[in-house]
């Protein structure tokens, strides 16, 4: 106690700009205090946090990398994974080992990353593939089987609440996931999905649109080029015809 007690003290002396309620702990990280915002009872390890991110209360980043320019809802976990620039994170989600891209929309309740079990193995127990201790008892001592793979989320993608996503999986650029979706497989670029299992319903576009957005990868641009055209992005888009200035 008296130790958690001398983080918290540590944590505040050193960014006490940013330090927006009690009981934040901030250790082992790089952090920015350029307009960021730590909320009651945050803790961030090993971390790297860049401009203007707010964290609301609850939340716990571990070994993971946030760009700036975002938010992370209260009582969220982002362990082993990276957040593009411009994205946020709504409440109550837990991600594990996932990279996600810049402009996304994380609805509440994301869950991805909580680790897999084998189907083809005598037993799915962790006990006879995993190194993690279970109360009492421990007969491996080596990892013979993938529990936790990385996922990857693609820019621009708006993902619903409560949706579960299997690790290891890809969701691509624009893709959209519909609310108490269970994605097992790939989503492709600009697909909208839904169900259990997901599958694709829609795309947003007409491939010839998709080709273009796929081609000029916007969401690399600088603010002040998407400034500038920030009339194409308010407008609803139907064919090339719509967007003539945007390349």
């Amino acid at each position: 106690m008296i130790k958690k007690f001398i983080f918290i003290i540590i944590s505040f002396i050193q960014n006490y700009k940013s330090i927006k309620g009690w009981n934040v702990i901030l250790r082992k990280s790089t952090i920015s205090n350029l307009n960021c915002n730590f909320y009651k009872d945050v803790l961030v390890i090993n971390s790297t946090i860049k401009d203007n991110v707010k964290i609301q209360s609850k939340s716990t980043i571990i070994k993971s990398i946030l760009q700036g320019n975002n938010k992370i809802g209260a009582n969220s976990s982002l362990t082993n994974s990276e957040l593009g620039q411009y994205s946020y994170i709504a409440g109550d989600c837990r991600i594990h080992n996932v990279t996600i891209g810049k402009y996304c929309s994380i609805g509440l309740g994301l869950k991805v990353g909580l680790g897999n079990h084998p189907t083809d193995y005598i037993s799915t127990s962790p006990l006879f593939y995993s190194t993690s201790v279970i109360p009492g008892i421990k007969i491996n001592t080596k990892i013979c089987f993938e529990e936790y793979k990385a996922t990857k989320i693609g820019n621009d993608v708006w993902i619903g609440v409560n949706v579960f996503l299997n690790e290891g999986i890809t969701i691509g650029d624009g893709a959209i996931i519909g609310a108490g979706a269970v994605v097992t497989k790939d989503v492709p670029n600009y697909a909208i999905v839904g169900g259990v299992p997901a599958k694709v319903i829609k795309y947003r576009h007409s491939p010839n649109v998709i080709e273009t957005f796929n081609n000029v990868k916007w969401w690399n641009k600088d603010i002040s080029w998407i400034e500038k055209k920030l009339p194409l992005f308010q407008k609803s888009i139907k064919d090339n015809t719509d967007f003539e200035n945007f390349i």
